[in-house]
């Protein structure tokens, strides 16, 4: 394992121009995927980390997640009734919580996690519902890169449904771009850019509802994402709440103990904790 921090990785999956053969960005469409290389990444960082509980009682449970010697890439995780929290060097400060599950270590399991080569599926906007409190606020953040995926894919489908050609398209895509820095920045433009492109229709009457044609379902979560230390901590949670029920059904789940992970396998020794 690197001790190297959680920074930028690339994150983008580059779709073929000739993919969309009526029009399509220059160099083609772009649809992020934060989701591939972040699970990479964190089986590299965590491929020595060691499972330790520190207590288990019933529902009350205290479980460490890191490498021996480092807290780098380490968390905890601390259940108690309808409650989860975690916390750590990553995924550091979410709460989750639910009204009808007693016991949140179960509602993550994911044995998936587990399969080599796969990135686990998981529904992360469902999961992130679950945070409560001031965790809450931690659900979305404004991506340019989502911005940009979901301006050119509406354009493309207003070309293909006829309503501006593809010449109106590069050059309303092109003023998008250059609204795309800024959250609010991006959202205005969403909504009251219908004005400024009068000038590039062929007839304006005709396309006097040209933004709501092109943009008819926009709202604020159609240019966000979840942010990327919130799915380290879903991947955490459940690759933690696999290895415990893992280690609960072969060993007999007696606390306390360190448990050496695999993360492409169930828990397969034990030893005494220090």
């Amino acid at each position: 394992m690197t001790d190297e921090p959680a920074g930028d990785i690339d994150d983008t999956i580059v779709i073929p121009e000739d993919e969309f053969p009526t029009w399509a960005p220059p160099g083609g469409l772009v649809r992020p995927d934060w989701n591939t290389p972040l699970w990479e990444s964190f089986q590299k960082q965590t491929q020595n980390h060691q499972m330790t509980i520190i207590h288990d009682d019933r529902i009350h449970r205290h479980i460490r997640l890191r490498e021996p010697g480092t807290r780098m890439w380490g968390w905890d995780v601390v259940t108690w009734p309808g409650h989860l929290a975690i916390s750590g060097d990553i995924a550091d400060g979410y709460v989750f919580a639910h009204p009808d599950v007693y016991d949140m270590l179960g509602f993550f399991r994911l044995r998936e996690c587990r399969n080599p080569g796969e990135v686990p599926t998981i529904d992360m906007g469902y999961w992130s519902e679950k945070l409560c409190g001031a965790s809450q606020k931690a659900r979305h953040e404004y991506s340019d890169e989502h911005y940009a995926y979901y301006v050119g894919d509406q354009i493309r489908q207003a070309v293909e449904d006829d309503v501006i050609t593809s010449e109106q398209a590069t050059k309303i895509y092109a003023e998008a771009m250059e609204h795309s820095e800024f959250e609010h920045e991006a959202m205005l433009w969403l909504l009251y850019a219908k004005d400024s492109w009068y000038d590039r229709a062929a007839d304006a009457a005709e396309l006097n509802d040209l933004s709501t044609r092109i943009f008819p379902d926009t709202d604020i979560e159609s240019i966000q994402t979840i942010p990327r230390n919130l799915r380290l901590a879903m991947y955490c949670l459940a690759w933690t709440a696999t290895a415990y029920w893992d280690w609960k059904e072969t060993d007999g789940g007696v606390a306390p103990l360190s448990i050496t992970i695999d993360p492409h396998n169930a828990p397969t020794s034990t030893t005494a904790a220090p």
